[in-house]
């Protein structure tokens, strides 16, 4: 499906918001979140395998998109009021998902962290 959204550098940002508004438009929720993070991960993976050019800038335009759009859509805010990332990594035991949100949370922060680092200091190799 995200190959169908043809998504440009001109369109990431409208294309992206578009999307994310659908998945959470019942509310926002932890998974919602988790979901979203994995939405913009899924995009960046799409780029890479397809082979275009300017993948750098891409990929620094799909973490700005998502960054814009988790503090325009007030997600930021919303984290903030449930005690934060911390506050996700304490869910109850009794979730029976616990583990995977943890893995998937982790995995989409790791990943938001390491896009973010190389947009900083773009003279860093890999």
């Amino acid at each position: 499906m995200i190959g169908d959204l043809q998504m440009t550098s001109r369109t990431a940002y409208s294309t992206f918001a578009k999307v994310a508004r659908r998945l959470i438009q019942q509310g926002i929720t932890w998974g919602r979140i988790v979901a979203l993070l994995l939405f913009g991960f899924e995009i960046a993976v799409s780029v890479l395998e397809r082979g275009a050019t300017g993948i750098r800038d891409f990929l620094h335009e799909i973490v700005d998109v998502v960054v814009k759009f988790i503090i325009n859509e007030k997600i930021a805010q919303w984290i903030k009021d449930q005690g934060g990332w911390l506050a996700f990594l304490n869910l109850s035991v009794n979730d029976q998902d616990i583990w995977i949100k943890r893995i998937a949370a982790g995995s989409a922060l790791v990943l938001i962290l390491y896009l973010f680092s190389k947009w900083r200091n773009p003279n860093t190799s890999s």
